[in-house]
């Protein structure tokens, strides 16, 4: 079975601003499986899907609310990429309110987010990001993680493709854990994803372009 594509922010793909609303319906109407976008606190103390710290000048971020009701009642699950710690439980339990525990996962690459979550709402998916530019103590953290995985049991793994494609996605798969690729976008990429039997999904930047590959396979 062909792994599953995730739209990264949405997958805008040059023609919506990414993590916007207008990202987020395209791709929920372009018929994708997944759609990843990123969550953060507003000033107010609520929940906003933007990438940055700090929003570009103009940029109005959406609300969580807002862009789980474009989702709700379509096919396409919601990959919610949390980007701070602080209010995780709070961030699913409301997802969960609008998607259904099946409807939505998280992805953080902060190991006691994951335990939180695990602890709080072990009924959902949780993965553990592997592959940012840690520091250089923490590099066989990312390459070797099975003391940090036992630790924080996550469901599942979302790995950069240059960790996946050195061995980790074989060591994850040994050890019975799905793992998501981020972000693949070349069509040498893209086609490595979709021969590759032991992905569970992977997240692009061209889901327009990845589905119609899916298709013709």
């Amino acid at each position: 079975m062909a792994p599953l594509i995730s739209a990264h922010r949405g997958g805008p793909e040059g023609i919506h601003r990414p993590n916007s609303l207008e990202a987020i319906r395209a791709a929920v109407d372009l018929g994708v499986d997944l759609v990843e976008f990123d969550v953060r606190h507003a000033a107010d103390g609520s929940f906003v899907v933007v990438h940055d710290a700090q929003p570009r000048r103009g940029e109005r971020p959406a609300s969580l609310r807002a862009v789980l009701d474009v989702i709700r009642g379509s096919r396409t699950i919601a990959h919610v990429d949390l980007k701070e710690t602080g209010g995780e439980a709070e961030i699913a339990r409301q997802c969960e309110r609008y998607l259904g525990s099946d409807g939505f996962f998280l992805t953080t690459p902060e190991d006691d987010s994951v335990r939180l979550l695990r602890a709080e709402l072990p009924h959902l998916s949780v993965a553990l990001s592997l592959g940012k530019v840690p520091p250089v103590r923490a590099v066989l953290a990312e390459l070797f993680p099975g003391g940090r995985i036992a630790r924080c049991s996550p469901t599942m793994l979302a790995v950069n493709h240059h960790l996946a494609r050195a061995g980790l996605l074989r060591w994850a798969h040994e050890r019975g854990l799905r793992v998501l690729a981020w972000t693949v976008n070349t069509p040498r990429l893209i086609q490595w994803a979709q021969d590759e039997p032991r992905l569970w999904a992977y997240t692009t930047d061209r889901p327009r372009y990845a589905l119609s590959r899916r298709a013709a396979a």
